[in-house]
């Protein structure tokens, strides 16, 4: 990348940091924390402890745009990181596919709730495993898994080098992903299904880059569990990589009784969402008053900028 690109990038960012929700309080410390993190990291060269909610660490080194995100302003993806703090409780059980280097992993667990973690990519499940010791973890607590996820036992390619946007790789490549040069890597894949085996999860986090739609379809059996309450999907119009469109899956969806909300974590109330702008809260309707009591006898939890949500 040229470096015209990374500022431009860079700049963009500030500007997100700026804005972001969590920040509105103390906007030049949060730039402060950019600036200490981009030196830091580039003159320390290794792995750092970084403060994340309460007494729970991230292990992060340069490049972890997502996790070093929850470092500057508190939670990256705020209003779905901070569902998950507000309706999970001790004894439930959180499925985090597409786990990445364990920030939701993390957040589960903290509220007491058991946790299957998925990252089919070998380094960056690595660095997951190091987040989970860290955090002096459990086996019992977190059981985390180098696999992939689909609609049917098999192996498929993934890209290796692309941090939070690694991604299945389709078979029928257009143009543009031929321009992008990746290491890419097979990965064996199972369904949701039979991952689960008898394990009814509370909640399910799928972050799986436009993937989401074939996992789902192996996770016929978990979308059906009454003690399923909700979804996060990320929904952003990549689903077209692999053939689907976002109605698909909201009429997947639509059809075991899940509908999409955002959630206001300053209010801890929810509102309609508007699809294709990341991550989407799926909430069964017969579970929504629950759902918004959990919420509202939620503990406040303090975050790594000094904020409370």
């Amino acid at each position: 990348m040229s470096s015209a690109k990374r500022l431009i990038q860079q700049g963009r960012f500030i500007f997100w940091l700026w804005n972001h929700p969590l920040t509105q309080h103390g906007r030049a410390k949060t730039i402060i924390r950019f600036i200490k993190w981009q030196i830091g990291s580039r003159i320390l060269k290794r792995e750092v402890v970084l403060p994340f909610v309460d007494n729970k660490v991230l292990l992060v080194s340069n490049g972890m745009t997502g996790a070093t995100g929850n470092y500057y302003c508190g939670l990256h993806e705020h209003k779905e990181m901070a569902f998950v703090l507000h309706s999970l409780r001790i004894g439930d059980l959180f499925v985090d596919v597409g786990a990445n280097v364990g920030s939701y992993t993390i957040l589960a667990s903290h509220t007491g709730a058991n946790v299957i973690s998925i990252e089919p990519i070998p380094f960056t499940f690595n660095q997951l495993r190091k987040t989970i010791a860290v955090n002096l973890l459990t086996n019992t607590h977190v059981v985390a898994h180098c696999i992939g996820l689909a609609d049917q036992e098999g192996e498929l390619v993934f890209t290796a080098d692309l941090d939070t946007t690694n991604h299945v790789v389709p078979k029928d490549l257009s143009e543009k992903d031929k321009d992008i040069p990746t290491q890419t890597i097979t990965v064996p894949v199972i369904t949701l299904d039979t991952l689960l085996k008898d394990q009814a999860a509370t909640m399910i986090k799928i972050d799986v880059e436009g993937f989401e739609g074939l996992v789902l379809k192996g996770a016929e059996s978990a979308l059906k569990s009454d003690k399923l309450i909700a979804v996060i999907l990320e929904m952003n119009g990549n689903n077209n990589r692999y053939g689907l469109e976002d109605q698909d899956i909201l009429d997947l969806m639509a059809k075991n009784g899940f509908f999409p909300f955002s959630y206001d974590p300053f209010t801890r109330d929810f509102q309609n969402a508007h699809i294709g702008e990341g991550n989407t809260i799926f909430c069964k309707l017969t579970h929504k008053q629950a759902i918004l009591e959990r919420v509202a006898a939620a503990p406040k939890f303090c975050l790594a900028n000094g904020t409370s949500i």
